[in-house]
């Protein structure tokens, strides 16, 4: 039989806010889940090592598992497909989920205290998760309103301007029968009808226009392509990719200072 550990530590993602990471020791080695898909190393203790920026957590010893060595190769094997590296997800598929798949797997007889740990922290994350896409659709929402609503009012206000102008129009009144008065009304109708006709040309240019820009691909979208990565798709995801961006910035200038 072979004892389980669980073991958390915490480190810096963006400045001194920090995170936990997750692993499980088995059979003499650390297996976890990261941004570069899942490892395995011999078991170590990555607190006294600069290079990985960890400090110790907690230590939980789940008990000791049934399960074989070999047997669980083989479910690693087995749940391999899912996790290479573009399936991490900071807020969902990541170390956390990692590491309580793994001891459910093992089923240690004194896991209890390591389960609850790994639920709550699995509960945070989802919460967060929560929340960064409530704050950000709030604020996508509110600036999209915002500058949506400059645009209609710019557009009302310029309508109004070209509608109203005293210059385009015959405010002189006739008498009904009028020569000059059916003259004055001949010229309203068409200008009427020039208007109509200069607008509706104005609003089939402007949705042409807008069309256009909607399939005209920008600048960020050319720059994701050409690195062959995937664009976010929500405020999430945005954070997620700038944290794996600043970890691995991180872990590349530890390893290069080494």
């Amino acid at each position: 039989m072979e004892e389980v550990i669980v073991i958390s530590y915490l480190f810096n993602i963006v400045g001194q806010h920090r995170e936990i990471h997750t692993e499980v020791r088995a059979f003499g080695f650390d297996w976890w889940f990261e941004k570069d898909g899942a490892k395995a190393q011999p078991a170590s203790s990555k607190e006294n090592d600069p290079a990985w920026g960890y400090t110790l957590q907690r230590k939980i010893s789940a008990g000791y598992t049934r399960k074989s060595h070999n047997e669980f190769e083989r479910y690693l094997s087995s749940i391999a497909h899912s996790y290479r590296a573009e399936d991490y997800q900071l807020f969902s598929r990541n170390c956390r989920e990692y590491s309580q798949k793994l001891l459910n797997f093992l089923d240690p007889d004194n896991a209890r205290e390591a389960k609850i740990f790994l639920q709550g922290q699995n509960l945070d994350a989802k919460v967060k998760a929560d929340l960064v896409n409530i704050v950000g659709g709030c604020v996508s929402s509110y600036a999209a309103n915002y500058f949506m609503g400059g645009q209609q009012r710019a557009q009302t206000s310029s309508n109004q301007n070209s509608c109203w102008d005293d210059s385009q129009w015959d405010t002189s009144w006739s008498t009904p029968g009028n020569s000059a008065g059916g003259s004055s009304n001949a010229d309203s109708s068409n200008d009427s009808f020039d208007s109509n006709r200069g607008n509706s040309q104005s609003q089939r240019g402007n949705s042409q226009s807008q069309s256009q820009s909607a399939t005209r691909p920008t600048i960020v979208d050319s720059l994701f392509e050409a690195t062959g990565t995937e664009k976010p798709k929500d405020t999430a995801g945005w954070i997620e990719l700038g944290v794996k961006s600043f970890a691995s910035w991180n872990r590349n200038k530890g390893n290069g200072n080494k």
